[in-house]
């Protein structure tokens, strides 16, 4: 419940396109996250409010995401979410759509970018 009205804070803040405002609730949203034990989205958030206040020039602020930052990590570490990390990516093939990553794009794929607009041999296939 704590997290949701953190969260329609941040939307709100967004809305009204106060920077200030949008970071101080980018590191509550992440306080929340950490206490649900959520941490990927606790890491995003806390990130997100440092580069917000830096780019506010708010030093305070920046700080204490940075603090934050550190407590998060020590949190996350007992509770092992790293090592659950460093699991799930032993055993994900290299390239296989990690995020950030797009699927195959080789000759022997559905949807070829490069092939597209169609060379002259491709063309003449279809006529």
């Amino acid at each position: 419940d704590a997290l949701r009205m953190a969260d329609e804070a941040l939307l709100m803040a967004r809305k009204l396109k106060d920077k200030q405002a949008e970071a101080s609730c980018q590191l509550l949203c992440a306080q929340m996250y950490a206490v649900q034990g959520r941490w990927s989205p606790a890491f995003r958030a806390v990130e997100a409010s440092r580069v917000l206040f830096e780019e506010l020039g708010n030093d305070e602020g920046r700080e204490s995401a940075e603090n934050y930052t550190g407590v998060l990590r020590d949190a996350a570490r007992e509770a092992g979410y790293f090592e659950e990390q460093e699991r799930k990516n032993r055993f994900r093939p290299m390239g296989s759509g990690g995020p950030g990553q797009r699927g195959a794009s080789g000759p022997d794929s559905i949807y070829n970018r490069k092939a597209f607009p169609w060379t002259k041999p491709q063309g003449a296939m279809g006529a």
